[in-house]
């Protein structure tokens, strides 16, 4: 993006045009006034008030475009142009983006199926996060787990070669059975305040209701609130019986896990984030290319932008259009 560091410095724009009326040729040199001493012709010609006339008027003086256009030139120099780019590889301009994954035991549901295969609500997730970290490129991201407790999984790194390896050994029981929803919210705002508030991104994917946890869901997303943390959720799974594995050899158990939209909706429009609902593969994939629609990757701030100089270019130039008119005019002059 092209922009000029001191812009008024184009107020004097006008200047060269002031100078060349000014002017007394064609040259942009202000005439001096001389006294004209008049001696009497030393012959008479039959039309010499014609010809008095004729040179009095002269030629029309025409504007010197190549000193005008020079003078210019070394104005826009002096207004500093510069080009702003906000993709170079040697800065990062993104969110600080926190992953909150639910590992409750209803994580271990079996409602979504790929390839003729059933497959847990947990495992599908992991599979499309890691498309979702390697898009995300100049995130710093981390990972919070929450069933009884919240617990920080990684904190906020740009190694999303690491954090994939992380989405690997996520799986549940680590932290309980239960959901608890205000402490994850709570724990992720944590580690995002002392981040810049308009990159504060927090990602919470669930699918159940607040059901452990000394926080509520109402008090955590007033905290991220304030802290200007956006919340977008995901509901994940059916309303409808689905497949809960007991054992290696039981048969699963057909139960119904019914998901708190009602809540989920009203925390993510607290949040200023938005709430989706998952209930197969292609809505979740559908999901995360929408969140990373809404919170782009990339931020254009101008404080952290890669800037190059430009003034050189209209300096340079300039400065030849000028050397070019003093030439052209000491070449048009009477000998």
């Amino acid at each position: 993006m092209l922009t000029l560091a001191q812009p008024w410095w184009l107020l004097l724009l006008p200047l060269p045009f002031l100078l060349w009326k000014l002017a007394g040729n064609p040259g942009g040199r202000l005439a001096l006034r001389h006294r004209t001493v008049h001696t009497p012709p030393a012959v008479v010609h039959p039309q010499a008030d014609l010809i008095a006339d004729l040179i009095q008027k002269g030629p029309r003086r025409r504007a010197p475009w190549p000193w005008l256009t020079g003078c210019l030139l070394l104005v826009l120099a002096l207004a500093r142009p510069q080009w702003w780019d906000f993709e170079h590889p040697s800065i990062r301009q993104g969110h600080d983006l926190m992953l909150a994954i639910d590992i409750s035991g209803s994580m271990r549901a079996q409602d979504f199926n790929q390839q003729g295969q059933p497959v847990s609500r947990l495992e599908l997730l992991k599979q499309h996060l890691k498309s979702f970290i390697a898009r995300r490129e100049h995130d710093r991201m981390g990972i919070v787990l929450f069933a009884d407790d919240a617990l920080t999984f990684a904190p906020l790194s740009s190694d999303h070669a690491l954090l994939s390896s992380f989405i690997d050994d996520i799986r549940t029981g680590l932290a309980g059975e239960k959901t608890a929803l205000g402490e994850a919210i709570a724990l992720a705002v944590e580690r995002l305040q002392i981040m810049p508030p308009e990159r504060r991104i927090l990602v919470l994917m669930t699918d159940g209701a607040n059901t452990a946890g000394d926080i509520t869901p109402a008090a955590a997303a007033r905290l991220a609130r304030r802290a200007g943390v956006r919340t977008f959720i995901i509901g994940i799974g059916s309303d409808d019986k689905v497949a809960f594995p007991r054992g290696p050899i039981e048969k699963p158990e057909i139960v119904t896990l019914p998901l708190n939209e009602t809540l989920l909706r009203r925390l993510a429009a607290d949040t200023d984030g938005h709430f989706y609902r998952a209930t197969s593969p292609e809505d979740m994939q559908r999901i995360l290319e929408d969140i990373d629609k809404l919170a782009p990757t990339l931020i254009r701030d101008p404080a952290h932008a890669y800037q190059r100089e430009w003034y050189w270019l209209p300096l340079l130039a300039g400065l030849v259009l000028l050397a070019w008119a003093e030439t052209r005019q000491r070449r048009t002059l009477p000998s």
